[in-house]
């Protein structure tokens, strides 16, 4: 009996083991989702950061450029250049971001279309708007600068950045479903180990009575036996209830009883 107890005090341990190491694992992939998450986020904000201070820096160029064709001398050139360079520069790094993130969109239905879209978005802004514009820049066409800023470059932005707003409600949304999902897996892991005590105590609790039943009421009933024994009385019947160490002892104890029943029965015939 005392090893099914022991089993099942194993078992229990290992399956509370199992559920938290099941638990665990799953905040740990929700944890790397949220994360993997919050980096898409970043990396659209940066590409839309970047793509805006792009559009300045080549505002900033087009005026230098016009002040030095006006007799404003070399500073105003050397500033245009360092605008250009520095919107150029910055389109690079755009170019690159965005690489990356089209091999990295999310994979599920309503994620891939809001991705796509953001992508549709992007390919109309830079193509029609700001690559136009470097070019328009470059040959010095200040009318077809202000005319693609104005007509293409302000509409493509917002175009793209309501795209963005919609991408990032979506990656909020499961963000806070992942969470939510990580609270729900670690409210049941709690329960798990709630019920897993429970189950322990009535374990014990029900140890404690079948001990007392099985070994130490014996015991004590077989104390019994061995101090009547002890003050001469032989007339105790002694039971055997069972085939375990502590039957073997009553049986034991019934073997000496007998036999000193014998020895006495004897002595006194020869009396």
């Amino acid at each position: 009996m005392l090893l099914w107890v022991m089993a099942f005090f194993a078992i229990l341990i290992a399956a509370v083991g199992g559920l938290a190491a099941f638990f665990l694992q799953h905040n740990y992939e929700s944890i790397r989702e949220v994360n993997a998450l919050t980096e898409r986020a970043k990396q659209v904000e940066v590409i839309n950061s970047d793509m805006l201070r792009a559009r300045v820096s080549l505002m900033v160029a087009a005026r230098h450029l016009q002040e030095s064709g006006w007799g404003s001398g070399e500073n105003s050139a050397r500033d245009a250049a360092a605008a250009l360079k520095g919107a150029t520069d910055l389109l690079t790094g755009v170019r690159a971001r965005f690489a990356d993130f089209q091999k990295n969109m999310l994979q599920d239905d309503t994620g891939r279309q809001l991705s796509m879209n953001l992508v549709r978005r992007y390919r109309s802004y830079i193509d029609d708007g700001v690559d136009t514009m470097v070019e328009a820049l470059r040959s010095e066409d200040y009318s077809t600068f202000y005319m693609v800023n104005n007509e293409y470059g302000t509409p493509r932005s917002a175009a793209f950045i309501e795209a963005l707003s919609d991408f990032g409600k979506y990656i909020g949304g499961q963000q806070q479903a992942t969470i939510e999902q990580a609270e729900a897996n670690f409210n049941r892991a709690m329960v798990a180990v709630a019920v897993a005590v429970g189950l322990a105590l009535l374990l014990m609790v029900f140890c404690r009575i079948l001990f007392g039943r099985l070994v130490v009421r014996p015991l004590v009933e077989a104390g019994q036996h061995f101090d009547k024994i002890a003050a001469g009385d032989l007339t105790s019947r002694v039971e055997v209830r069972s085939h375990n160490e502590i039957g073997q002892l009553m049986a034991a104890v019934k073997r000496m009883q007998e036999s000193l029943t014998r020895t006495v029965s004897t002595v006194r015939r020869g009396v």
